[in-house]
């Protein structure tokens, strides 16, 4: 993640992010969307689907909102 550049869409799914650990050592860089994935992704079941999907559906919206801003014009 640190390879890609500040502001480039990133979300991370982690089991780690539930807020009881410190977690900045694991993704330093402050510009990545963490969810907490609430169980364990070592299986799919209808929970996990569920998580893997609004992750993908945070990019899909990150990468849509960019190609927004880059139509609109600045004033001036």
């Amino acid at each position: 993640m640190r390879a890609l550049p500040v502001a480039f869409p990133k979300v991370m799914i982690s089991t780690v992010a539930s807020g009881r650990e410190r977690f900045g050592s694991y993704i330093v860089t402050k510009d990545i969307c963490i969810i907490h994935s609430v169980a364990d992704i070592q299986g799919l079941n209808f929970l996990t689907k569920k998580i893997l999907l609004n992750g993908a559906l945070a990019i899909s919206g990150m990468v849509k909102g960019k190609e927004l801003r880059d139509k609109i014009k600045p004033a001036g």
